[in-house]
């Protein structure tokens, strides 16, 4: 599922603030990625790296002094661009298959043996 037009280009301008954010605070390759992601019409790798293990969140940023921002500032910068995304981002994956509903007289478990 494509996002809109309005929404892809707010997904890209988050994007391009991201890559700016991870290269004042000396992180060049998820810089890049970031940047890599304004070419993936799904966003589905931006999705997956939201949250979770080795998420964006993750990320520690030590930003240098000249970039004019204290660590504190550079991680609120981070968690609201995140935030951004997953907004922005929501709508573009596709959902899950609802699961079958259990008949009467059914249990989990008789779903889990088929």
């Amino acid at each position: 599922m494509e996002a809109s037009v309005s929404q892809r280009e707010e997904t890209i301008a988050t994007l391009d603030e991201l890559a700016t954010l991870l290269r004042q605070c000396d992180k060049p390759l998820q810089a890049a990625w970031a940047e890599e992601q304004r070419d993936d019409p799904e966003l589905r790798e931006v999705r997956r790296k939201l949250s979770g293990m080795g998420s964006l969140g993750d990320l520690w940023l030590e930003p240098p002094p000249e970039a004019g921002l204290s660590r504190t500032e550079a991680h609120a910068r981070l968690e609201e661009l995140v935030a951004r995304l997953d907004r922005l981002t929501a709508s573009t994956t596709e959902p899950s298959p609802p699961g079958r509903m259990l008949r009467d007289g059914e249990s989990s478990k008789d779903l889990e043996r088929g």
